[in-house]
């Protein structure tokens, strides 16, 4: 077992986007944190009608993974 990738902001259609990697290796603990602070970010700063891809263009993927995984 290796682990998991944590990538976000990945979009397809019209206009798609590459996903950003958060995090190259995470153990489920990481995952859990990861997808909590992600839903956590998304109703904190996502705009009515925003998708998660388009507020992580609008925020930047530094400050999105900042806000993910604060450093304590």
């Amino acid at each position: 077992w290796r682990g998991f990738k944590l990538l976000a902001g990945g979009k397809l259609g019209r206009h798609p986007r590459l996903a950003d990697t958060l995090l190259d290796t995470a153990d489920e603990e990481q995952l859990a944190r990861g997808l909590k602070g992600a839903l956590r970010l998304f109703r904190e700063q996502g705009l009515e009608g925003e998708r998660f891809a388009g507020l992580v263009e609008r925020l930047g993927i530094q400050r999105v993974r900042e806000s993910i995984f604060p450093r304590v």
